[in-house]
Parts: structure tokens; sequence; C-alpha cells
């Protein structure tokens, strides 16, 4: 099965979505985004097979261009900033060298998810790697 990458711009614009939307002939339920989300402590993450953006302005972007919330989401943790610091800044921020490294060590896991996901299904991979520890 054919597997296409791509990453958005960091520019938070919807460059990401008229490429992989319906306009390729890609079905929104194959689509699988990665994207970040403050709820989930860092290093962390789980799937979601649809539901909405959660005030999540990428994915708002992509519901849009999709028409349709029915696309596979890997939410990744970054958790939530200090109080007082802005959103959007932690957002866009550099990552830490102790968060880099936490990273590092998530992305056989994510990538394993993916391979799950593709390989066999949103289901399985939801319930092999959704449990809490």
């Amino acid at each position: 099965m054919p597997l296409q990458l791509q990453q958005p711009s960091p520019s938070l614009s919807p460059s990401l979505t008229p490429p992989v939307g319906g306009r390729n002939g890609i079905k929104p339920e194959k689509i699988i985004v990665a994207h970040d989300e403050m709820d989930i402590v860092f290093g962390s993450q789980r799937i979601r097979k649809n539901g909405s953006s959660a005030g999540h302005n990428g994915i708002k972007s992509i519901i849009s261009e999709l028409e349709t919330p029915d696309f596979t989401r890997i939410r990744l943790g970054i958790g939530k900033p200090m109080p007082g610091i802005n959103i959007a800044d932690y957002v866009l921020s550099e990552f830490s060298e102790e968060e880099l490294e936490t990273i590092a060590e998530s992305r056989e896991k994510w990538a394993e998810i993916t391979k799950m996901i593709v390989s066999e299904s949103v289901e399985t991979a939801m319930n092999t790697f959704n449990r809490k520890n």
C-alpha cells in the first residue's frame, strides 16, 4: 500500500490540506494526521479515528478543506505551557534538550503506530497504544 508523507508549513497556514484532500482522490478515512496536542503529556500519544478539532487550528483547517472530520489523528502530546506563557508562543517554540531526547525515544513507537494503522486498522492501533499505564 503506497504511503504519502507530508509536513505542514510552520506558519499555521492550511498549506497541508490541498495536496492530501479529495482533490487528489485520497479518501479522508485513508488520511492519517499526526499533530501536537496540549491536553496530552509531553512524549505520550493518543490515536483517534475522527472527531472535532478541539480548538486546534491546524485540525480546523484540515476539517474545513476535507469537508469532514472523518480522518485518523495521532495526537502527539506536547503538554501545557506554564501559566502566563502565550499558547502560540509555546506551540511554536523550540524544544529543549530534554524534550528532544523524549522525542527521539518516542519516534520508533510513533512509526509503529503508523505502520499498525496502515497494515492492520485504526482500531487495533487504538486498542494497543491508547491503553493507560
